[in-house]
């Protein structure tokens, strides 16, 4: 045994040794045991928490016949990964400890429960990470790609066709649609993704002179080009050398999930950027890995990447972060690659910014990047009442400080930006920013974790279990532009309506729907890649973790599926890069 496997810390060692002392397994089992029970008092979904726990069950049954010690970087690892679950999971839940003359037993349970769950998870992965004997898939790649390009299509446009024709429209989506038609844009719906819906609307007014069909041929384009995503990470996965059972269940998860079904023709700039997201993961990884043509992927990179950047404002924020990250870890070996990612930042910002001032388009108010500054201030004045009269001068020249208890809600911003706008609160703010700014962090420092709390309650359905909160909406607003919902086969609207709320009835189905399970897998993925030293695997998990941090500092609803959407895109695909890895042949 070399130095580095001699060196492993005391928490991961007493792991190791737990074939001969079964009171430290009886310990972690209890842990587990009354973790759970503390967590089925949860608010958010209680399956995910029991699925990890009968998983931390079962690893620690590995754990204990395995004498293997962690050497000191994958303990270390483990160590922090394990602490980042528990704080997540901990935090979140608040409401279980945060009262009560049982509360910090409660919160001891809790962080060490959850906390020995995922160290024996990560422990039994890490064990596990230096070899796979599975076997590749031998079918076609143009056969992998026909086939789940021409399923998804037929099943989609079969629904869209038959029951949900031309497709489901919100109000913001009708709001879109009519910037189209009076030439009056703003870019609170991202302005590059209104001109494309601009010329597929053009399109079909042209070939079938109303807008309901030229709705629906906006659709059309949406449902090929998702079914064409889909299917090139489909296929880039069996070009790779994926198991053909796992390359089946990548067809299934994109052809059979309800929210993949519904958004493929829901008007919604969030579903072209989940698709775009999912290709420039799976481009990058072709280029890093040299998987395929050279120049076609470098060509899908840059017009998926122009993509990411363009289609929703926290694109860009996101991929300004992979590209520093790209920089820093294969500015040697990817010279090219890097002045390309680059170069796409730079032309993205003059489209963003310069371009768009020149074209007159209005940029979203200041309101809308501040949902969480305006949500711990609020929940400031509703906990607190101890404001100076300077102070409280201060916030009522923003909204009406009398109004803010009534107002408030823990969940979603929207509220208090309305109150704000009935204000001239963006010319205040422009004249006292500096006092603002002082405001701020003299009652973040006074009431810590008030403010702590007023972030978690905006945030915490992006990194917990998940929460009942609406997915997609079903119905299609636009009477009043010639827009109108048509059902051609009654028993089809039914069967698919009866699917689709199966996901939020049973139970047992939530966590194909819960944005911070699907985050833990993500995690999960990036910590194997790590214990691989795998620089491109890892590399993989960031830009769909960047954009769930670019919400939690700036989200304005707690659990908005389709913001995360492009999480539901990628994470089977990124699962599959990570623990699967490229079979040269």
């Amino acid at each position: 045994m070399d130095n580095t496997q001699s060196k492993s810390s005391g928490f991961f060692v007493l792991l190791g040794r737990m074939a001969k002392n079964k009171w430290l397994a009886i310990v972690q089992v209890a842990l587990v045991v009354l973790c759970t029970c503390v967590l089925w008092h949860s608010e958010a979904y209680f399956v995910p928490y029991m699925l990890v726990s009968v998983a931390a069950l079962v690893c620690l049954c590995f754990n204990l016949k395995n004498e293997r010690r962690l050497p000191r970087f994958e303990s270390t690892m483990t160590y922090v990964f394990s602490l980042l679950f528990a704080l997540m999971i901990t935090l979140a839940n608040y409401d279980l400890w945060d009262n009560g003359a049982m509360g910090v037993l409660k919160f001891v349970l809790l962080f060490c429960g959850i906390f020995v769950s995922f160290a024996n998870i990560l422990s039994f992965i890490a064990s596990r990470q230096r070899s796979s004997n599975l076997a590749p898939s031998t079918m076609s790649n143009k056969k992998v790609f026909l086939f789940t390009f021409l399923l998804i299509v037929v099943v989609n446009g079969a629904i869209l066709f038959l029951c949900k024709y031309p497709g489901f429209l919100t109000m913001d989506s009708v709001l879109q649609v009519k910037q189209t038609l009076d030439g009056v844009y703003t870019n609170s719906h991202p302005f590059y993704h209104t001109m494309l819906l601009k010329l597929f609307l053009s399109i079909g007014l042209a070939l079938f002179g109303n807008m309901n069909a030229a709705v629906a041929t906006y659709m059309v384009f949406q449902i090929c080009f998702m079914a064409m995503s889909f299917a090139f990470a489909v296929m880039t996965m069996n070009e790779i050398g994926a198991p053909k059972w796992s390359v089946i269940l990548l067809v299934a998860f994109f052809a059979l999930m309800p929210y993949h079904m519904a958004y493929s023709f829901t008007l919604w700039k969030d579903v072209m950027f989940g698709g775009l997201v999912l290709l420039y993961t799976v481009f990058l990884y072709r280029m890093l890995k040299e998987v395929g043509n050279g120049k076609w992927n470098l060509l899908g990179l840059v017009l998926s990447g122009m993509g990411f950047c363009l289609f929703r404002s926290n694109g860009f924020f996101a991929f300004v972060g992979v590209t520093i990250l790209l920089l820093l870890l294969f500015r040697r070996q990817h010279k090219q690659l890097v002045l390309v990612m680059m170069a796409i930042v730079v032309v993205s910002f003059v489209m963003k910014r310069p371009v768009l001032r020149m074209l007159d388009v209005a940029q979203p108010d200041l309101a809308e990047s501040l949902s969480i500054p305006i949500q711990q201030v609020a929940r400031d004045v509703v906990e607190n009442r101890d404001f100076t009269e300077e102070q409280y001068h201060l916030l009522d020249q923003l909204a009406d400080v009398e109004r803010v208890p009534e107002t408030y809600l823990w969940y979603i911003s929207d509220p208090m930006k309305d109150l704000m706008r009935e204000r001239n609160y963006q010319q205040a703010f422009s004249e006292h920013k500096a006092d603002y700014i002082k405001l701020y962090f003299t009652r973040l420092a006074k009431h810590p974790w008030t403010y702590v709390k007023a972030w978690v309650d905006q945030t915490k359905g992006y990194w917990n279990s998940g929460y009942p909160y609406w997915i997609w909406c079903l119905y299609t607003d636009g009477a009043d532009i010639g827009i109108y919902s048509t059902v051609r086969s009654g028993w089809m609207n039914k069967a698919v309506n009866s699917y689709l709320s199966h996901f939020s009835k049973y139970e047992v189905l939530k966590p194909f729907s819960s944005i911070g399970f699907f985050v833990w897998c993500i995690l999960l993925c990036l910590y194997a890649s790590i214990i691989k030293k795998d620089k491109v695997s890892a590399l993989m998990t960031i830009p769909v973790l960047m954009i769930i941090l670019s919400l939690l500092v700036a989200t304005p609803v707690f659990s908005e599926f389709r913001y995360a959407y492009s999480v539901f895109c990628t994470m089977p695909v990124i699962a599959v890069m990570t623990f699967v890895g490229y079979k040269r042949n």
